[in-house]
């Protein structure tokens, strides 16, 4: 699911978003928080995946890269 690869971005983006979309509510005049709600989540998403496209995706360039599946921990105990 998309969702789970821009979800930092979701979380960095939130309040940023939802702040805009309260002030932009405010001066066109509108005050149903649900649809305030949607738009701001649709805000939410699509900031998010500009942030992905642009700055995650390129700091990820920096990552090793691991060629072998790394063992979580409760795997590594069961071994010993």
């Amino acid at each position: 699911m998309r969702v789970g690869v821009v979800s930092y971005g979701i979380y960095l983006m939130h309040t940023l978003c939802f702040n805009a979309m309260e002030r932009i509510g405010a001066k066109l005049g509108i005050d149903n928080g649900l649809l305030l709600w949607v738009l701001g989540m649709a805000v939410v998403y699509v900031a998010a995946e500009i942030s992905f496209a642009t700055f995650e995706r390129f700091f990820q360039s920096f990552r090793p890269r691991d060629t072998h599946a790394q063992s979580s921990g409760a795997e590594a105990v069961a071994r010993t």
